[in-house]
């Protein structure tokens, strides 16, 4: 699908606050005007982070992509990441309003861009893996000396990481079919 394909939807409402969900990604809820619900938008973008802080409980005008993906319990979910501000005085018309992108998404839309499941699956492994090491690090920050060799701090202490990774990501730490082995 090219660019000017993808589908994209505008969203105009309050913006109900922001919340950062990892070191550069935020989400920020946006009650879209005449709904009782707020949608969350999500985005990379420090800059326009800083930006919309200043403007919670204001309007606010969004141009968002769209991205389809399953959840690990097999759901479908559909995300909006925010591509630029918009005008909610003057939305753009090439831009799909939320009851156009439900129809085409019912009618069979492509779903199969993007990652897989399983390919978010490992990049979450990934993920708390990396974390795991963290938790590690800090806990024996105070073992580690400073003429010992980093392949040797990583052998003592990996057990412990190991331990710490499988107990926070219960069965989800190791895949179904091996092939993305953790350690």
């Amino acid at each position: 699908m090219s660019e000017e394909q993808k589908e994209t939807e505008f969203i105009s409402g309050v913006i109900e606050g922001i919340i950062q969900k990892a070191v550069d990604k935020w989400q920020v809820a946006v009650k879209p005007d005449g709904s009782q619900y707020a949608k969350n938008l999500w985005t990379k973008d420090g800059e326009l982070v800083t930006a919309l802080t200043a403007k919670i409980g204001s309007q606010g005008a969004f141009v968002c992509g769209v991205s389809h993906w399953t959840n690990n319990e097999g759901k479908s979910i559909r995300s909006l990441w925010i591509n630029e501000l918009g005008d909610a005085s003057n939305p753009p018309s090439s831009v799909a309003t939320p009851a156009a992108v439900v129809a085409g998404h019912a009618t069979g839309g492509n779903v199969s861009e993007g990652m897989t499941s399983e390919k978010w699956d490992a990049k979450e492994r990934r993920d708390y893996r990396s974390r795991a090491w963290a938790q590690t690090l800090a806990a024996f920050q105070h073992t580690i000396k400073v003429d010992e060799e980093p392949a040797a701090t990583f052998a003592r202490l990996q057990p412990f990481q190991r331990l710490v990774f499988q107990d926070v990501c219960q069965s989800f730490a190791f895949p179904a079919d091996e092939s993305d082995i953790p350690f």
